[in-house]
């Protein structure tokens, strides 16, 4: 007999000459599989009816819900499925109607019918629930990405980032109770089939809100399409100021071009020095709106060199770039230079400038502080020719370096690794803040997604997030909207260490005011530094790397581990990084003491130190014993907030694999794990941002609501208990006393035996979970184990009521009656056991 595989490979080839004999072959292939997706697809392409197309839709949905299939369903959402006569045959069939037999009262086969409708009604009310009552219709997103395009693994990573938002959203309930689906439209990163696809989007009429495009050419084309059928959108990527200043529609969870080109010439006047410097920018609408505002800025501190413009005209870009590198080489000190070009046409000037011989730093725009451009410059034929050269003095724009990730957004990163297998890119995280972005909008009470103005309720939802105190969680700091729909989003400077970007050693932060100084004063001694009417603070970056030795000694009842380690900083500047405290230890006199090792090399510092004492932890026993312990390091300054310095994680503990933060610093082969019972399962290292937004009654802090903030380092220890040695050994004396009542209910009703078993299992099961949960110390809840040993003692009370109704059922000799309670507890009675096993497992299992 054929396969249904071999079936639907022929049917396909029939499709357009014979629909005839491929639908009898696609009903053949279902007969040998009826779960085979690809024959229920099949059906629904070669079918002319709808209502058959419908039916054979959800069946390919339900064996593989993929967004294609979703969205031919709900095209059909009007049309009563039914099935194709080449199916119907081996369908299931309806069951008859069966006459009532006479009423002879409550016999066996009746009972077995009542348990039976029970125990299925509770199984459909669980799975009701479960699934959070019936669906209701889908809402509908759409995401607009040049997939098509010379930078397609950057567009996947953004629609990737979407649709796993969108299922964890929908995982939990979807938006207001409704599940959210993305639909994918890809413009090639070109600016007229970006208004083709913008047009495409208004003429589906399901869709609520865009997060796209991805640049500003594309963006802006797109913008009137927009506007004019009143659909909100939100670019991750775009930073064109104009497109969010010429359209109330759009939205930019990114920050923009201004601030961009005024931070880039702020920090090059004053954190590298630069008295001269020169832009290279391309004639597209971000290239423009880069250059223009670091001329206006750099030149309050400097002679702007060259300023040169790349034409992108095919015929002409090639040249145009050869003439630019020409005019750099000519020139004798031509600074810094700013790149202001798309990814793709700034690898070929890069390249052209170093096969140049050309040296000067590079300092590129957003598009060029990714890992993706890091990546392109390194794997090019001349990078690859010259690996240290091409990425030599390279530093970009980025709004997530990987080395200073907090912990939510580590989390979130492990998440989309684990996913995509591939690491999250800058791209990838504001794509995610987009779309966190819109689903707080959807689900603003003041909207209704079934609503005629549901887009321009989102639209207001969006605006209204417009300040910090409106503001909801990001992944790199609180979102909000400034003016004209811009994002309030952190800038940082990456550099290449040759293998990678890290954070650049010295960072600029917004200014706040330093306590008992004025900002005049600030300005005077360099703490503030005023540029493009906007004030900075200069802030250091300490790479901070933690080797852990061991971990021992954990004390569950007072919440404190042993940990043992080498802690390592680097940094540039002021030695008062160093000055750190754990602010989790448990001797608050704890210090660092003298480094076991230091040395300064190019203004570079490295101290080494050694550190072993106690930890508190705060330990969540809920899930006892099938819980996971967060074993927490913290480390921060003693004095300087989080705007003067912040600490992140080293390039070699980046640089390895996870597996090796579990083997011991002292001994490469040895585990670090030394806790009894425990298994270490991961290590994490993320910075965070701590404090309050009061001022602690500092007199010294002139404006109370800025409040006081710490940049912390944090290295988590996550162990989950070994759980075969630990339920053998607690658990087995509860699955005796299980056994022994059992057999109460074999005792003759007769006698009291039963009565007497069910009684002394309370009891000793009282005294085994004393003792089981005695070294958790004092807590205010219920914990998972209880809720088991909870569940026995009322199975036990129920063995204790059975066995006194079945004596005095004897008693009085009503036999058939005893008879069938006896069957039934003894029915019940492993059925209950089964339960509670099944939810133990549903709850807990892995």
């Amino acid at each position: 007999m054929s396969s249904a595989v071999e079936l639907t490979n022929r049917a396909v080839g029939l499709v357009n000459e014979d629909p005839a004999q491929a639908r009898r072959l696609l009903g053949e292939a279902l007969a040998a599989d009826f779960s085979y997706e690809p024959a229920w697809a099949w059906f629904a392409a070669v079918t002319t009816d709808r209502a058959e197309r419908k039916f054979c839709l959800q069946r390919a949905c339900e064996y593989r819900p993929d967004a294609e299939t979703r969205r031919a369903l709900a095209e059909l959402d009007e049309v009563s499925a039914q099935a194709p006569p080449e199916i119907a045959g081996f369908l299931e069939p309806e069951r008859p109607t069966l006459s009532t037999p006479p009423d002879r009262g409550p016999d066996r086969r009746r009972l077995r019918w009542i348990g039976a409708g029970a125990v299925t009604l509770l199984v459909a009310g669980v799975v009701f629930f479960a699934a959070g009552g019936a669906r209701r219709s889908p809402v509908y997103i759409a995401v607009a990405a040049g997939i098509s395009s010379g930078v397609h693994d950057r567009a996947v990573s953004m629609v990737n980032s979407v649709q796993m938002q969108l299922d964890e959203i929908n995982a939990k309930g979807g938006v207001q109770g409704r599940p959210v689906e993305l639909l994918v439209f890809d413009d090639h990163n070109d600016a007229a089939e970006a208004k083709r696809q913008a047009e495409a989007v208004v003429a589906d009429g399901r869709i609520q809100l865009v997060i796209g495009h991805m640049v500003s050419d594309t963006a802006a084309a797109a913008a009137p399409v927009y506007a004019k059928a009143g659909i909100p959108a939100i670019t991750p990527s775009a930073t064109s100021d104009s497109i969010t200043e010429s359209s109330r529609w759009y939205f930019r969870s990114v920050f923009g071009s201004k601030d961009e080109g005024r931070f880039q010439a702020t920090y090059l006047a004053t954190v590298l020095g630069a008295t001269t410097a020169s832009v290279v920018w391309g004639s597209d609408v971000s290239g423009q709106q880069s250059r223009d505002p670091f001329v206006d800025t750099f030149r309050q501190f400097g002679e702007i060199q060259q300023d040169l413009r790349i034409d992108f005209d095919p015929a002409r870009i090639d040249a145009s770039i050869a003439e630019a590198v020409a005019r750099l080489k000519a020139q004798q000190n031509p600074g810094p230079i700013i790149v202001a070009l798309p990814a793709l046409r700034a690898e070929k000037f890069v390249v052209a400038l170093r096969a140049a011989g050309i040296e000067t730093p590079i300092f590129g725009t957003d598009a060029l502080g990714s890992t993706g451009f890091h990546d392109q410059l390194t794997n090019s034929a001349w990078g690859r020719e010259h690996p240290a050269e091409i990425v030599r003095n390279m530093y970009g724009v980025s709004p997530l370096p990987l080395d200073s990730l907090s912990g939510s957004a580590l989390a979130w990163a492990n998440r989309y690794r684990k996913r995509f297998d591939i690491n999250p890119t800058w791209f990838t995280a504001t794509a995610h803040e987009a779309t966190e972005l819109a689903l707080h909008a959807m689900a603003d009470d003041r909207v209704d997604l079934s609503g005629k103005d549901s887009r321009s309720q989102i639209r207001e939802a969006l605006a209204a997030i417009d300040s910090p105190k409106h503001s909801i969680p990001g992944l790199l700091a609180p979102l909000y909207f400034e003016a004209a729909g811009g994002a309030h989003f952190p800038i940082s400077v990456v550099r290449s260490n040759g293998k990678q970007y890290e954070s650049a050693p010295v960072q600029l932060a917004d200014y706040t005011s330093t306590p008992g100084a004025t900002v005049a004063q600030d300005l005077t001694d360099g703490r503030a530094i005023a540029a493009g009417g906007k004030l900075f603070a200069r802030r250091q970056v300490v790479s901070t790397g933690l080797n852990l030795n061991e971990i021992s000694g954990l004390d569950t009842r007072a919440g404190t581990f042993f940990a043992d380690f080498y802690l390592w900083l680097r940094y540039t500047g002021d030695d008062g990084v160093s000055d750190v405290e754990f602010v989790n230890a448990a001797n608050p006199n704890l210090k660092l003491g003298a480094p076991i090792r230091t040395s300064t090399v190019d203004g570079e510092t490295y101290r080494l130190y050694r550190v072993a004492d106690r930890f508190k932890a705060d330990l969540d026993f809920r899930h006892f014993p099938f819980d996971r312990q967060r074993l927490p390091i913290l480390l921060q300054n003693r004095s300087l907030p989080d705007t003067r310095v912040v600490y992140v994680t080293d390039r070699t503990i980046l640089e390895q694999s996870e597996d090796k933060y579990l083997l011991s610093g002292a001994n490469s082969e040895a585990s670090i794990n030394k806790v009894a019972n425990w298994r270490a399962t991961s290590v994490a290292f993320f910075q965070q941002t701590v404090g309050s937004s009061d001022s602690l009654g500092d007199p010294n802090i002139d404006q109370a609501a800025q409040g006081i903030f710490n940049s912390q380092y944090a290295t988590q220890i996550e162990i989950s208990r070994d759980l075969g040695p630990f339920l053998l050994k607690n658990l087995l004396p509860l699955a005796l006393l299980m056994c022994v009542t059992y057999l109460a209910l074999y005792i003759p009703a007769a006698e009291g035996g039963a009565t007497s078993m069910g009684v002394t299992a309370i009891l000793s099961t009282a005294v085994l979970l004393n003792t089981v949960t005695s070294g958790l110390g004092d807590i205010s809840y219920t914990v998972a184990l209880e809720w088991g040993y909870y569940a026995f003692i009322m199975l036990a009370t129920g063995v204790v009521l059975v066995a006194l109704v079945r004596k005095n059922l004897h008693s009085a000799k009503k036999t058939v009656q005893l008879r069938r309670l006896t069957l039934g507890a003894r029915i019940a009675y492993p059925l209950y056991v089964a339960g509670v096993a099944i939810t133990y497992c549903l709850l807990y299992a892995g």
